[in-house]
């Protein structure tokens, strides 16, 4: 499965260094990193707490321990912050499912690929993930981060080539929607970001995680006749 068909000249653009040069009266160059990356974190867990429109500047200042002038001089404005971590946040997604699609393997090889391609950057970046799920058609509403609706179709169109080239192949069954079913997996995948939030029986590592998603969307869930109890 290759990814040539997909949108090949769509690119996310990179994420730009939005941190304010250090001045001699400002913050040294290690320390500016250091603050940068702690306000990127802050923000990240406040916005999967209280969403983005319901955090302030002020809150995220006072979350990183210092004053809302002191984050000014790392970053612009808060539309600059939400626009570094939605940017490394959707470059990683898209540069995992390209990743877990090149080569020329079978439609299932590439489906699970792409189920921990998805595993392994929503747990990766599980703030700006939840964010993302309930924010991004807000954020797309503002006009200011227009590349999300770019990256959203790059990855659909990679799971929907790889599921409906495994049906016409014979791989999938075609008596399901590949609509549906690439909702299902997503939605499914995507709720594993909500299970810290309600007591569970044990921590479930990631090959397990994919390894039960895969018999569950490939395999089913009913058991075939005469199989094991």
């Amino acid at each position: 499965m290759t990814t040539a068909d997909v949108n090949p000249q769509s690119t996310l653009p990179e994420a730009p260094s939005d941190a304010a040069s250090p001045t001699a009266s400002g913050p040294n160059v290690g320390d500016a990193d250091d603050r940068a990356t702690t306000i990127l974190e802050v923000t990240a867990a406040l916005y999967a707490e209280r969403g983005v429109s319901a955090t302030t500047v002020r809150d995220i200042a006072e979350r990183a321990g210092i004053t809302s002038g002191t984050l000014y001089h790392y970053f612009p404005s808060k539309d600059a912050i939400t626009d570094r971590l939605l940017k490394t946040y959707l470059g990683d997604l898209v540069a995992a499912y390209r990743a877990a699609c090149e080569g020329d393997v079978p439609p299932p090889v590439a489906l699970r690929r792409l189920i921990r391609a998805s595993l392994e950057v929503f747990t990766r970046h599980r703030a700006i993930s939840e964010m993302y799920q309930n924010d991004a058609r807000y954020l797309v509403s503002t006009g200011s981060f227009d590349y999300i609706q770019t990256a959203a179709a790059d990855c659909q169109g990679l799971w929907m080539s790889v599921i409906k080239q495994g049906q016409w192949q014979g791989d999938f069954r075609s008596d399901i929607d590949p609509w549906l079913f690439y909702f299902y997996c997503q939605d499914g995948i995507w709720s594993v970001l909500r299970w810290g939030r309600a007591p569970t029986r044990r921590e479930y590592s990631l090959d397990e995680l994919v390894d039960n998603a895969v018999r569950i969307y490939l395999g089913g869930f009913e058991l075939p006749a005469g199989g094991p109890a």
